[in-house]
């Protein structure tokens, strides 16, 4: 069996992960976070407040659901703005068995609009050894299940962000930048970080695009209510619903859960490892609210200036994919995410797999993006039940801060490593040792 063989034959083992991970099908017809953002945007195109629970719920049994089946309310009202429920009002006028269909649909068309963009972005020729390896790679993310599983829009705001990168490489500015405001309107936590290089490369064409395309979502969505402003105040309570100290979203909350928990951590209220940000684990040994967020402040500013300095110079492509991702990884540190929104690992994973980047500096971001490919809730559950795992280790503090946020500590090594490797071929570019393969000057048609 030749090589090809053998990785068509992993594409093949991951494919089928990625579907036993769907299972069973009702996980799909349920999908708890769209069901939340339909529900609101329902609401929305009915006049009525999208973020109060007792509207979504009456909403959900007019519409022939049960009580029990209704959203639970730790997880309403939605926290998505104002403009994403535009974007979702079209599903919105569907039947909810016919809308979680379509939604199934649109995140696997985003899935492969995803792969065809990523492809172009690294320089990976389709259906050669590391487009295989790009293909099952994504494929066996657990964010990627995770994302179709629960009706997230990781997927999608991924793709629109690698489409809006691709357009502006081909110099359709406006399609770019539309493209890029769609996926600010409709999850901005995650997609504000592939804005960054469009305004660092002065792309003003796109960054207009993208303004307009915001502005245009909001004016719709505040139009639909006789006070705009209550609707904001609406939105902006929901907000502190979910993230105020206390809240389920609270990184202390998880770690005093976690203590509270001990050895029995798996039958926790708040599943212990779902949360990503940097926040999470540095709370595990610093008590103090404002000084984790210094830190994650600091560490973000301090990773990120290699892309910054690499994104004023106009980068060539591959360094252009190697900047975005490093600001993808550091957007889930920095911000509050689940790890549904890892789905954005995909752009290290094309950078890595690039045939223009060395094996030298490729290796150890794949090796630790298979952590992401593990159901490590599910294996550690395992392990747990069989007496695998001793009472003193998932009762102690390694566990805590270490095990359970083990998935935060990848990203921050993920970050590091590609900030690294970017800082030092900039410093390779400053003494001008260009490597030709790579380089596309400003002027030319790849210009960004």
């Amino acid at each position: 069996m030749g090589l090809r063989s053998l990785l068509a034959a992993i594409c093949i083992l991951a494919g089928f992960k990625f579907v036993v991970r769907l299972m069973p099908i009702t996980h799909l017809t349920s999908g708890r976070a769209l069901k939340v953002n339909y529900l609101a945007s329902r609401a929305w195109t009915r006049g009525l407040d999208p973020y109060d629970h007792a509207v979504v719920t009456r909403i959900w049994i007019d519409a022939g659901g049960t009580a029990a089946t209704a959203p639970d309310r730790a997880r309403t009202p939605s926290v998505y703005p104002p403009t994403a429920l535009v974007l979702y009002s079209p599903l919105a006028m569907a039947p909810w068995s016919l809308a979680s269909v379509i939604w199934c649909g649109l995140s696997m068309a985003a899935l492969a609009t995803l792969l065809i963009c990523v492809h172009s972005l690294a320089g990976i020729r389709w259906l050669e050894a590391k487009s295989l390896c790009l293909i099952a790679g994504t494929l066996a993310l657990e964010p990627v299940s995770n994302t179709v599983q629960v009706g997230q829009t990781s997927i999608l705001v991924s793709a629109l962000a690698a489409a809006s990168i691709v357009y502006g490489l081909n110099d359709r500015r406006c399609a770019s930048g539309v493209l890029e405001g769609l996926g600010i309107a409709l999850k901005p936590q995650l997609a504000l970080a592939f804005a960054a290089p469009f305004v660092l490369t002065r792309r003003g064409k796109i960054c207009v695009a993208t303004a307009i395309t915001i502005v245009a979502l909001a004016w719709i969505a505040l139009s639909r209510f006789a006070s705009p402003a209550q609707c904001i105040a609406s939105w902006l309570a929901s907000l502190h619903f979910a993230f105020d100290p206390g809240r389920e979203n609270d990184p202390r909350r998880l770690v005093e859960t976690a203590r509270q928990m001990g050895k029995g951590w798996a039958r926790s209220p708040i599943d212990l490892m779902e949360f990503v940000n940097l926040q999470y684990p540095l709370s595990t040994f610093i008590d103090n609210r404002l000084l984790v967020e210094a830190l994650t402040w600091g560490t973000t500013l301090v990773l990120v200036v290699p892309a910054l300095r690499s994104l004023v110079r106009c980068p060539t492509d591959i360094t252009l994919l190697h900047c975005v991702s490093l600001l993808a990884v550091l957007d889930l540190l920095f911000f509050y995410h689940r790890s549904y929104d890892a789905v954005v690992l995909v752009f290290p994973m094309a950078w890595a797999l690039s045939p223009i980047v060395p094996r030298s500096q490729s290796w150890p971001v794949l090796l630790t993006l298979a952590l992401f490919s593990v159901p490590l809730d599910g294996v550690l559950l395992a392990l747990d039940k069989l007496s695998f795992i001793p009472a003193w280790l998932s009762s102690g503090p390694v566990w805590r801060s270490f095990v359970l946020p083990c998935q935060a500590w990848a990203l921050l090594i993920i970050a590091s490593w590609l900030a690294y490797c970017l800082a030092r071929s900039e410093a390779k570019a400053s003494r001008g040792h260009y490597d030709t393969r790579q380089t596309i000057t400003c002027n030319g048609t790849a210009d960004f």
